[in-house]
């Protein structure tokens, strides 16, 4: 199993044995030196991934980013609509820029991404998605992207990758939104694409309740409930580290993204960890029924 499921097997000998099947302890790039002469983008800032939907013509979005390894001469932003694709050629460039050492700064406004896209800022809606893909090109004439790297060093927090991230359309968060949804993805697994589980409204006035979702009951008890704090101007959501489940070892939770009431979709990333693990970025999408 991918999801943590932590497993306490008595052995015949009396000895107890902890198995985290959540990640692999044998990943070669567990140690940087095994990168070799590659090179990534990691975040240092996610200043701002939304576009605001009353202000179109103005809205930019600014992520901040470090590269690690060989030198970059420079970085090409993408995009794509909706949860993005492997797809290369279905990219949509919107520009190139110079890398600077230490900090570069990426920005696109909406205009510079419906003109990739080969459309207008008239097509754009509230709570539409788009992901942003970022391909750095080495100063030896090498390039690399999110094809060319193994999912899991994506996934996993001390990397904190930077070669795509998600951008929404933001729209105002007006309760109650509570109520059965469909989950599209869930990287913890403790849910399968296809599921249906209950999300509860408050405790307060812009918060949802999580408790019903994590832990799966099948895997785990509830500790405390996950809360998600909601800024009602835009679905931008907040998850306060919580010690949420008891999986055999208590997990807790921190992360955040975006709740919209306008289309019904809860976008989370959540990092997972345990007093001794971390179980790295791990993302949840519920469509509401």
């Amino acid at each position: 199993m991918r999801k943590i499921a932590i497993i306490l097997l008595v052995m015949a000998g009396g000895m107890l044995a902890i198995t985290g099947c959540k990640k692999s302890d044998t990943n070669p790039l567990n140690d940087v030196s095994n990168l070799g002469s590659g090179s990534y983008l990691t975040f240092l800032a996610k200043t701002n991934t939304t576009f605001d939907i009353s202000d179109l013509s103005n809205s930019e979005i600014n992520v901040s980013v470090k590269g690690v390894g060989s030198p970059i001469d420079h970085i090409n932003l993408y995009v794509v609509q909706g949860g993005g694709n492997l797809d290369t050629t279905s990219w949509g460039l919107i520009k190139s820029i110079d890398y600077t050492p230490d900090s570069t700064v990426v920005t696109a406004s909406a205009q510079e991404t419906a003109t990739a896209l080969g459309l207008t800022l008239d097509d754009f809606s509230a709570g539409a998605s788009f992901t942003f893909y970022l391909r750095i090109y080495t100063e030896d004439g090498r390039q690399f992207d999110i094809i060319n790297i193994d999912p899991s060093f994506e996934s996993n927090s001390n990397y904190n990758m930077a070669f795509r991230f998600t951008v929404y359309i933001g729209c105002p968060f007006i309760a109650p939104v509570a109520g059965f949804y469909k989950v599209i993805q869930d990287d913890w697994a403790d849910w399968s694409s296809g599921d249906i589980v209950e999300v509860l409204d408050g405790p307060g006035p812009n918060q949802i309740d999580l408790h019903k979702v994590y832990p799966n009951p099948a895997y785990g008890d509830v500790v405390n409930p996950l809360i998600v704090d909601i800024d009602p101007a835009n679905g931008i959501a907040t998850v306060p580290e919580t010690q949420y489940g008891d999986y055999g070892v208590l997990i807790s939770a921190v992360g955040g993204g975006f709740v919209f009431s306008c289309t019904g979709v809860i976008d989370l990333t959540l990092n997972h960890f345990s007093q001794t693990t971390d179980y790295g970025q791990n993302r949840l999408v519920l469509q509401k029924q």
